[in-house]
């Protein structure tokens, strides 16, 4: 008898992946031509997406400015720890915030 084991990849990889495709997700817009609306970039420099592309249609709130209406304090004003790597260094906070 032959057994084979299937696993997951860890918490990490999956994370680096879905960062991946964060960081390369398409603005899109809909277009109604003859009835029939589709997406279409919405920056036509930029290739088409695939199937397997992350695409968005509003782009994120900046975080770094106050919105209380969306409950978004903002980082502005915000230490930050220049040597750190952590969630404490400069590069998650925004460049407003310690420039």
């Amino acid at each position: 008898m032959k057994t084979c084991w299937d696993t997951l990849p860890t918490f990490r990889q999956i994370g680096a992946i879905i960062k991946d495709k964060f960081d390369g997700a398409s603005e899109v817009t809909i277009a109604e031509d003859e009835d029939t609306p589709r997406i279409v970039m919405k920056n036509t420099q930029f290739k088409r997406h695939t199937n397997a592309d992350l695409i968005y249609m509003t782009p994120s709130p900046d975080f770094c400015d106050a919105d209380l209406s969306r409950g978004i304090l903002g980082t502005i004003g915000r230490e930050c720890n220049a040597t750190s790597q952590g969630v404490d260094g400069c590069q998650l906070v925004c460049r407003k915030c310690w420039q």
